[in-house]
């Protein structure tokens, strides 16, 4: 499954809420938004963790006539919230940041972050990315699934001022995602850019992951392929096809055969539910599952076993957190 790669430094997902505050800091943003940094902001340590499939370029390394916002560890502020503590702001037409890879790659994902509407509903708004120099495509990206405020006792969905970390902004942060038409040589210039009609009051650019993705995967011998008759599930994200995906994911069930779902997306409005089955997509830049309920989920009463998903993305619509709620 696709999940955000570089996650903020203290972001928490405890429930989506809202930002833009004022129309000041809407559309000022700056100082509301990128509080001076801490005076006791220390190197970053040496990166750790898994091995992973993409090349991770921090912007504030990158190439920039934008602001590289300052070191910080306060909570409440964009950089403290960013991968390296650091990120860089670009506000006006002109205003860029550019990324040289120093391996090849066919896809990208940016992690970014733009601010909230003023009644905490969020904005959408393109962003431009040229290839060395040249205009390649245009990112849509959103707050509306980043955003939040108070503390995990008082969060609130209304925009607020306040002490930070108490009731100011915070978890920024979000992630979009644009494969290549060819593959990139190392050397290759990745630039995104505010164009004229690149709208959003300012954009925070802090990482991109640069990765080779492999040729869809095909067909597995002997599967269920839910495109082809009698499922003929619709892979082009325009109809609902929740119904007929667990009908496909039913047959396999019962049949013992593996479910295929081939590159597309395919939208859903409820939990799809599993038990006994091999599910694979065609790979997680492929097959994207999108709607509301996003989910596969599994029995309790008689717990479902020897499930196995993989080569697939899941993009769900929702922007809360309630435990008590099974979305």
């Amino acid at each position: 499954m696709f999940l955000p790669r570089s996650l903020s430094g203290a972001a928490s997902h405890w429930r989506r809420a809202a930002a833009g505050v004022t129309a000041a800091a809407l559309l000022a943003a700056a100082p509301l938004l990128t509080p001076a940094a801490s005076a006791a902001a220390a190197t970053p340590a040496a990166t750790a963790g898994a091995s992973v499939p993409f090349t991770e370029y921090l912007a504030q390394d990158a190439a920039t006539n934008g602001t590289v916002l300052a070191p910080d560890y306060t909570v409440g502020t964009l950089a403290s919230e960013a991968t390296g503590r650091q990120a860089v702001q670009l506000i006006g037409q002109g205003k860029y940041v550019t990324f040289t890879l120093t391996a090849p790659a066919n896809a990208v994902d940016f992690h970014y972050s733009v601010p909230d509407s003023l009644s905490g509903g969020g904005i959408t708004a393109p962003l431009s990315m040229y290839v060395n120099g040249n205009y390649d495509q245009t990112l849509s990206l959103t707050s509306q699934y980043s955003w939040e405020y108070g503390t995990q006792a008082t969060e609130t969905d209304t925009p607020t001022i306040g002490a930070l970390g108490v009731s100011t902004g915070h978890d920024f942060y979000n992630d979009v995602r644009a494969q290549f038409g060819t593959t990139l040589a190392a050397g290759t210039k990745v630039t995104l850019q505010v164009d004229a009609a690149d709208t959003a009051p300012w954009y925070v650019i802090n990482a991109a992951d640069f990765e080779q993705v492999a040729a869809p995967i095909a067909q597995p011998s002997g599967y269920i392929n839910v495109t082809q008759a009698p499922y003929d599930v619709d892979n082009t994200g325009v109809t609902d096809v929740t119904t007929a995906l667990q009908n496909a994911i039913n047959a396999g069930e019962s049949s013992g055969q593996g479910v295929y779902l081939p590159q597309g997306i395919y939208k859903i409005s409820q939990q799809l539910f599993v038990n006994k089955v091999t599910i694979e997509g065609a790979g997680e830049w492929y097959t994207e599952l999108t709607g509301a309920n996003v989910e596969f989920a599994g029995q309790i009463g008689d717990p479902s076993t020897g499930v196995n998903i993989s080569n697939l993305s899941e993009f769900g619509d929702v922007n809360v957190r309630n435990d008590g709620d099974g979305e």
